[in-house]
């Protein structure tokens, strides 16, 4: 559910990437992501601009432990991404 809710963020951000800095959509995530709890490595944000036509590219790359039952506990990799057309 958290990596659902962080890459919606992503993507709103992403639509207004035209009106918004990185250094604005970078705080936003940031914030977003020690909202909803996640590891430190989601903080790591990339975000790209350019390309034929401009595009605005938004991602992380992080991992969780999770105990299930029976199966134990299970490392889950999540990479979050959002691109818009500027």
């Amino acid at each position: 559910l958290h990596y659902e809710q962080y890459r919606d963020e992503m993507r709103a951000d992403a639509r207004f990437g035209v009106t918004l800095p990185d250094s604005v959509i970078r705080a936003r995530l940031v914030a977003e992501a020690d909202t909803l709890g996640l590891p430190d490595a989601a903080r790591h944000i990339v975000i790209r601009r350019g390309g034929v036509p401009p595009t605005i590219t938004i991602s992380a790359n992080y991992q969780e432990l999770v105990t299930l039952p029976i199966l134990g506990v299970k490392v889950l990799h999540f990479k979050p991404s959002a691109e818009e057309a500027l």
